[in-house]
């Protein structure tokens, strides 16, 4: 059975490249790049860092204040290894006798999380493979309270424009209007239906690019114009944790760059698969 919100019409999209118009992708149509996105808030939190603005050592209350119901230190480095002890923000929506659909906006998520007053583990001391998306999503209230800007006014300012990625960027609305976008479907009773095309939580998801643009920041990794070697080094880092353990899964080992890295045939990749709505993809 499929959910109602997941068959939505969302009017805010235009220009749609559908099965109806029978527009060809192109290197600049848009795709929603889901669980990627959580790749760019990485490296939106390790730009600040590197330029003097926060420390990954910083407990996280001294920016979320919401969260001092919380005892003990919650470090940045702990969300960006998935070792904060939070609990999911989806997980506590079901419990709490809520529906999964429609899902929690931001603003909510943020106020479930604060009404927590107990964790699932000391931070720092074990790690949650990729089944949590609050760390991500705290992320991006760091950067805004750093910035003093929106997480996708920040994101577009100091990574995509000065990059010439000027089709990417991140959506926190619903209200805006995309052009040129992949249109996602789901086939029911041998129908292909119009699918969701966004989330209420932005950070974790919620990132729209292009093949055109992806390239431009792959060669920005290669030769970094924006950031440093050092900054890449960091960003491609395995996952470590306070007693040295690094975090090995069936898929490789994770990185602060929320990629996965491993050998094949010998040569070492990074690399992390997203799929939303429909749509399959992957980033190498």
């Amino acid at each position: 059975e499929i959910m109602p919100s997941l068959v939505g019409s969302e009017m805010c999209i235009r220009d749609r490249v559908d099965i109806e118009s029978r527009q060809p992708i192109l290197k600049t149509t848009k795709f929603q790049l889901s669980r990627m996105a959580r790749h760019f808030t990485a490296f939106g939190v390790l730009l600040l860092e590197s330029q003097g603005k926060l420390s990954l050592q910083d407990d996280i209350k001294k920016y979320i204040t919401q969260l001092s119901n919380f005892k003990g230190s919650i470090r940045i480095i702990d969300l960006l290894n998935q070792s904060d002890g939070l609990y999911d923000y989806n997980i506590l929506n079901v419990v709490s006798g809520r529906p999964f659909y429609p899902k929690l906006s931001h603003r909510e998520s943020m106020q479930l999380l604060a009404e927590q007053k107990e964790l699932n583990f000391e931070p720092g001391s074990d790690f949650v493979d990729f089944t949590t998306d609050t760390g991500i999503m705290l992320l991006t209230e760091i950067i805004q309270k750093v910035s003093k800007k929106s997480f996708a006014a920040f994101m577009k300012d100091e990574v995509f424009t000065p990059l010439g990625m000027n089709n990417t960027e991140f959506v926190a609305s619903q209200n805006v209007a995309l052009t040129n976008l992949a249109t996602p479907y789901l086939n029911i009773e041998d129908k292909f239906v119009y699918s969701n095309t966004y989330e209420n939580v932005y950070g974790t998801t919620n990132l729209f690019s292009t093949l055109e643009d992806l390239v431009k920041w792959e060669l920005n990794m290669l030769t970094p114009k924006l950031g440093n070697k050092t900054l890449f080094e960091k960003l491609n880092s395995v996952i470590t944790l306070k007693n040295g353990k690094e975090l090995n899964t069936s898929r490789g080992q994770l990185t602060l760059g929320q990629q996965y890295g491993h050998y094949e045939r010998g040569l070492y990749s990074i690399y992390y698969t997203g799929g939303y709505g429909g749509l399959s993809l992957i980033h190498i």
